[in-house]
Formats: structure tokens, C-alpha cells, sequence
């Protein structure tokens, strides 16, 4: 088994009368360190198919296991501690915090995993340093360029040293010199040790992975 395993995993959601199967009978194993990419049209279940990884969002149907523990045994607050533990998340907004430097919004998720101020501090530098922010820690986003605020964004998604780094369209707002320089950076993390999920419409990223995922209508049809 791997580090993930879904096993014919469905997600239904109601809207109105109508049922929308947004995932439908997924199997999938994912092993520590694995690159992977997951495409599709839009509509495919790809964000559905993060949000279940990411304990976000719980399956309807068959069954996730992460590290070996089935997650339909986790209340609410186990399931909020493993997705802190196990996975971090950046997105195509970046949604950093405006009134916050970078060192600051890299140290959010430690705020809230309760770790002292100094050590936030020393871990936020590091990661910093890791993205090539040195120089900018006292910015505010506003004072950054699309590529500055994502590597920020990537530093903060580290920032608990997570197993897993789940990213949807995480070059989707950038320029192309940009956005490879983005894939550049999630390259070395995951020969690192960290394992990948990049959701991605650019096929060009897609097929870098080392493995590629492509859905329809909530079903894996590659």
C-alpha cells in the first residue's frame, strides 16, 4: 500500500435535484516521493480529486487511506491535524495574507500548529532562503511580482514540512519564464523527498511528470 491509497473512491455532490459525480470509482496509489500530474477538461474532478487527498473534503464512497489509516475513522479534528501534518497546498491565487511580509505569511501554518515564535521565525528564514527570498522578507505582496508571491506561497505550504505538496494550476497566473521557473523550484523540492501533485492544464508541465493522471467525467481514463 502505498503513502495514498484511494480505492474506489466516489464524490457526489447535490445540486438542486441533480446528483454531479465529480469523482466516480477512483483507484489510486500514490508512494512517498512521487511526481505526479493530474489533467483533464475542466468539469474532470481534478480540484474534487485534491480537496479528498488533501482531507478537505471526505469521499462519499469507497475508501482513502493516508500512512495506512483509514480516514473514514477521523472526526473533524483528527482529519484537520493530519492535513496539517501530512500535506500542503498552494494555489493559482497564491492567497497570501495582504497586511503581512513574506516572513510572516510563511509563518502562518506554524502559528497555528503552536510552534514558538523563534523557532517560526529560524524555519521561516530557511525556507525563505530555499525559494530565493532572502532579500524580500520585509515585503508586503503588494511590493512583489506573480513569481515573488507564489514562491512565497511555496515556502508557506512547506512551512510544517509536509509529506505531500498538493498544487492546483500553480503557474496558472504567471508569465511562461515565470511559471518554469515555479516548476523549477517544486522540481527540487520533490528531489528532495517531497512527494507532488500538480494539477495543471499546461501540458507541457503535465507531461514532466514522472507520472501523469488524466480524468473525465470523475473517472481516470490514463
Amino acid at each position: 500500500m502505498g503513502l495514498l491509497s484511494l480505492q474506489n473512491v466516489s464524490k457526489t455532490y447535490e445540486k438542486g435535484l441533480e446528483k454531479v459525480h465529480a469523482l466516480s470509482g477512483l483507484t489510486l496509489e500514490i508512494e512517498k516521493g512521487d511526481n505526479i500530474s493530474v489533467m483533464g477538461p475542466s468539469g474532470s474532478g481534478k480540484s474534487t480529486l485534491l480537496y479528498v487527498v488533501g482531507l478537505m473534503d471526505r469521499p462519499t464512497a469507497g475508501r482513502y487511506m493516508v500512512a495506512g489509516t483509514d480516514i473514514s475513522t477521523m472526526d473533524d479534528d483528527q482529519m484537520s491535524r493530519a492535513r496539517n501534518k501530512w500535506f500542503g497546498f498552494v494555489f493559482q491565487s497564491f492567497n497570501l495574507f495582504p497586511q503581512l511580509s513574506v516572513v510572516e505569511n510563511i509563518e502562518v501554518p506554524m502559528v497555528y500548529a503552536g510552534i514558538p515564535r523563534p523557532a517560526r521565525r529560524r524555519r521561516a528564514d530557511e525556507l525563505a532562503s530555499l525559494v530565493g527570498l532572502s532579500a524580500r522578507l520585509k515585503h508586503k505582496p503588494s511590493e512583489l511580482s506573480g513569481g515573488e508571491m507564489q514562491r512565497t506561497a511555496i515556502a508557506r505550504a512547506l512551512s510544517n514540512r509536509p509529506e505531500v505538496l498538493l498544487a492546483d494550476e500553480p503557474t496558472g497566473n504567471l508569465d511562461t519564464t515565470t511559471a518554469a521557473q515555479i516548476v523549477d523550484v517544486l522540481k527540487q523540492l520533490n528531489d528532495g523527498g517531497v512527494t507532488l501533485i500538480i494539477i495543471t492544464h499546461n501540458a507541457e508541465i503535465g507531461e514532466a511528470a514522472r507520472r501523469r493522471i488524466r480524468l473525465r467525467d470523475g473517472k481516470m481514463i490514463e
